[in-house]
């Protein structure tokens, strides 16, 4: 955030929010990477309408509403002009509700398409029409993949994607099974004998 006495004039703060913990913390490096890249390439130039960029990076790994609690305090200070984010699609929502459109929020992570997004929050990553669905029909043409398997966490984007790839391939989902998020034993999947039936 701002230093003292320097002027908010001078400067357009941006909250990066991504997972430094967890197991998506495995993208932080990169995420961190490419938003620092980002700010040296803008403040290289005229920054953005005269002013430098500035990121400060909090760790989107927590809980939804611990992440959330500490973007409203962030919010209350008035030093936040926008945020970014590569984080769980539960964060996202939380996030959402607390920003109440004061400032820009742009989503980099893929996503579920789920309705009624607010305005503010901008979608840069992909939906499963342009990730999950495209891998699908290059499986089916090179290796004639017809009988598939949805298998993932009982979780907001796993859920959703699900329900986009039984949309798209109403009679070829032969088998659908999701598990809590963290879950480590996947002995059950594993050996159920229905597995047999999907490619």
């Amino acid at each position: 955030m701002f230093s003292f006495g320097e002027s908010p004039d001078e400067v357009v703060e941006v909250l990066n929010i991504v997972p430094l913990q967890g197991p998506v913390g495995i993208v932080a490096p990169s995420c961190e990477a490419a938003i620092s890249l980002a700010a040296k390439e803008i403040n290289s130039g005229t920054g953005i309408l005269g002013r430098q960029v500035r990121v400060t990076t909090i760790d989107g790994g927590r809980s939804p509403a611990e992440v959330a609690d500490e973007v409203s305090a962030l919010l209350a200070t008035g030093m936040v002009d926008a945020i970014t984010g590569w984080h769980i699609s539960a964060v996202r929502q939380a996030v959402a509700r607390v920003t109440g459109g004061r400032v820009p929020y742009l989503f980099a992570n893929v996503y579920e398409e789920l309705p009624n997004e607010p305005a503010e929050v901008v979608m840069i990553g992909e939906a499963p029409s342009g990730h999950i669905l495209p891998a699908m029909r290059w499986l089916s043409r090179e290796f004639g993949t017809r009988r598939w398997a949805i298998i993932g966490n009982d979780y907001i984007w796993p859920v959703a994607t699900g329900r986009d790839v039984r949309a798209a391939y109403r009679d070829a989902v032969h088998y659908e099974r999701y598990v809590p998020l963290g879950t480590r034993d996947f002995g059950s999947i594993l050996t159920d004998p229905c597995l047999d039936r999907v490619d």
